[in-house]
């Protein structure tokens, strides 16, 4: 499975907490992705949580086409809330918690919901990429297309599925994603967890939950 993507390995992000506006490299080998993008000051708001800020951003360029701007790999600030890279856990139930309103304001203020970035991902693939179960629900829940596909031909259900993500993976499957959409390398979902397995098979519960929801 390919996955390039410019966002989770090129950029290396580490989320800005509440406590720190400070933008550290994912490790020593990737570019600070402060140094690479310039954030969107909407970005910056949604990752300091502050309702503040965005409200007054969006008071001073109200209307969709400022909450769909696109930064230089054409990633918007919804697909941004979508998005964490935490492996622990409770770290990431913690953040889809605070997201998860991020994602509902952004959409009600006009944000695209199928927007895609320059590798054909939707809010939506970065949320099931991230294990964002919360986020996922509330997509779906707001009208985002569980059936778009990326250029290499995955979509959020062979992602999650990749991804060892058994509760987005259901949820996906109870809303018509097909399990039978083939990646450019012609690999379905189910072929994809059960790669997933091979490289993760410490979490092998998990991906034989994923694999008995795709058979």
């Amino acid at each position: 499975m390919k996955i390039n993507y410019r966002v989770i390995l090129q950029d290396g992000l580490v989320l800005i907490t509440v406590s720190t506006l400070f933008v550290v490299a994912l490790s020593t080998g990737f570019k600070s992705f402060k140094k690479d993008v310039d954030l969107d000051a909407i970005v910056l708001a949604l990752n300091q949580d502050s309702k503040d800020e965005f409200n007054a951003i969006v008071a001073k360029e109200p209307g969709p086409e400022r909450l769909n701007r696109k930064d230089e790999f054409g990633r918007t600030p919804l697909m941004m809330a979508a998005y964490a890279n935490y492996k622990d856990l409770k770290q990431r139930e913690e953040m889809d918690s605070k997201r998860v309103s991020w994602i509902e304001i952004l959409a009600s203020s006009g944000a695209d919901l199928n927007a895609v970035d320059k590798d054909g991902w939707t809010p939506l693939m970065f949320a099931a990429w991230s294990g964002m179960n919360l986020s996922v629900a509330k997509l779906v829940e707001l009208g985002a297309s569980v059936t778009p596909a990326d250029r290499q031909g995955n979509t959020a259900l062979s992602l999650a599925a990749f991804r060892g993500q058994v509760g987005i993976v259901k949820l996906l499957v109870e809303k018509g994603a097909t399990k039978d959409a083939v990646t450019v390398k012609g690999k379905k979902a189910l072929d994809l967890a059960q790669d997933g397995l091979k490289q993760y098979p410490e979490r092998a519960s998990e991906y034989s939950q994923v694999v008995e929801l795709l058979l």
